[in-house]
């Protein structure tokens, strides 16, 4: 039959056009799709394809009417539409921005890092208000000793007069409270270090996530297209009394099932692409091409629990929590050492000498039982809450280290067993698959089992390659290593 011979020749339409046709009508058959990695478009794209009873494909992949036996057999393929035809943004287009592109530009326009400078900025001027004397006060003063009546200048004690009042608090208490804004301005900066961190790591796996979904949308396109030339062969066969209906049926079930995933990747994809938008401040107006590539990360080589103990930004912020909780003790203790006040006057008795005075003070701590001591309790309960929360962060980032290993070792090891095993095995086994089907040695059952396999294990690979990258953007999060700095992985 003339399907058997263009499905024997299969193999050849796959393989690069230098490899000559095999002679033999079922002689082995080199593999159908030629294992490469998943780096850009991990199974090659057919050439131009052109048979009768088969959908035509031109080098472009453009798809015209079927034609021969099948456009008129009694069970039609089922039409594709909608989710089928949805065309990535620039599948055809320019090459997608860099992540180093894109994290430049999230850090100069994500608006959570200004509102977070303008606090730190807030905070800086509350630093010399802190150490700042108390403002002077003025009063005025009229003593009348013939009240209701006017005595002024006629009686010693009527005068008319104004004092100057400032309270002078000790130097160490202003400096021990400078020290503690000082602090809290420390604490703010890390704070940011750590905002700047967590958006870089958020455009990375929000990269590798997208890339991830364009594979498999680029693997589903491809075995669609397969699965069409399969439709239509079954079609034909069943057409000509070679094969049952489940054939034709399962096809276009599974051609179904495609579109479905298909709709469901490119729905997520949109919702990763908006969550990317709006880290760069523009969600309603970002789009982004197809990403054919991820840079290979490089993992150092030194100990990660020193670099990550060393530079995590978390535990820098945890670090001056307990400084600003330590300075607030030492001005607690300090409130219980007394406070001075001094103050000045003048005044008038008319035809008499006038009056000045001079006043000093001392503020007691007498109430310092109910005042002062439990002041400082608190403040040492939440020096020590600061510790504990200190401890627990480096027992966190230990943890998150030990973790990002597992994910990197777990990746890795994955991903080279795809490379090396899964992926030529399961073209291995829809090529055996086929082949059995053509000599009606086995059923269609089995040829669409072992397609979902080698649709499964490309997919997969894309994903793997996705946990790895995202794995090394936690570890550089960790490790101090700066944004400007990021993805300097060799490119495959």
């Amino acid at each position: 039959m003339l399907v058997l011979s263009f499905l024997a020749l299969l193999p050849a339409l796959f393989t690069p056009r230098f490899t000559p046709l095999p002679v033999p009508l079922f002689a082995a058959a080199r593999p159908l799709f030629p294992v490469q990695s998943v780096r850009g478009n991990e199974a090659p794209v057919p050439p131009g394809k052109t048979h009768e009873g088969l959908h035509r494909l031109d080098l472009f992949g453009v798809r015209t009417e079927p034609t021969g036996p099948s456009a008129t057999a009694g069970v039609q393929p089922t039409p594709r539409a909608g989710a089928a035809d949805v065309v990535l943004p620039g599948a055809a287009a320019a090459s997608p921005p860099s992540v180093d592109a894109l994290i430049a530009e999230a850090l100069a326009n994500n608006p959570t890092v200004p509102a977070l400078e303008e606090r730190i900025a807030a905070a800086r001027e509350m630093v010399a208000p802190s150490a700042a004397l108390a403002d002077p006060m003025v009063e005025g003063m009229y003593t009348e000793a013939g009240f209701p009546g006017w005595t002024v200048g006629r009686v010693d004690m009527s005068m008319i007069g104004v004092e100057v009042r400032q309270d002078l608090s000790r130097r160490r208490k202003r400096n021990a409270r400078q020290a503690v804004a000082e602090a809290e301005v420390a604490t703010l900066t890390a704070d940011i270090e750590v905002l700047r961190r967590q958006i870089v790591v958020d455009v990375r796996r929000l990269y590798a996530r997208i890339f991830g979904l364009d594979q498999e949308l680029e693997t589903l396109k491809l075995g669609r297209e397969l699965l069409e030339l399969l439709e239509e062969t079954t079609a034909s066969r069943y057409s000509a009394g070679e094969g049952d209906q489940e054939g034709v049926i399962k096809a276009q079930l599974m051609s179904s099932r495609l579109e479905e995933r298909q709709t469901d990747l490119v729905a997520s994809r949109r919702t990763l692409v908006a969550a990317l938008g709006r880290l760069l401040n523009r969600a309603d107006q970002f789009s982004i091409d197809r990403i054919d590539a991820l840079d290979t990360p490089v993992f150092p080589d030194e100990n990660w629990n020193d670099l990550t103990a060393a530079g995590s930004a978390d535990v820098i912020v945890k670090h001056r929590a307990v400084e600003v909780a330590e300075r607030r003790v030492e001005a607690a203790k300090l409130e219980l050492k007394a406070n001075f006040s001094t103050s000045a006057g003048a005044y008038y008795r008319g035809s008499i000498d006038p009056v000045v005075t001079l006043k000093f003070g001392v503020e007691l701590p007498w109430w310092r039982k109910q005042k002062q001591e439990p002041l400082i309790r608190a403040a040492q309960r939440e020096l020590e809450a600061a510790r504990r929360e200190l401890e627990a962060e480096q027992s966190n980032v230990k943890e998150m280290t030990s973790r990002i290993a597992a994910m990197k070792e777990q990746s890795e090891t994955q991903i080279q067993r795809y490379q090396e095993a899964i992926l030529p095995q399961t073209s291995a086994a829809f090529d055996a698959a086929r082949s059995a089907y053509l000599t009606n040695r086995g059923d269609f059952s089995t040829l669409i089992e072992d397609f979902n396999f080698w649709l499964d294990a490309r997919t997969e690979l894309a994903r793997r390659e996705s946990d790895r990258y995202a794995a090394w953007a936690e570890l550089q999060a960790l490790t101090n290593s700066a944004p400007a700095a990021a993805d300097r992985g060799t490119h495959q």
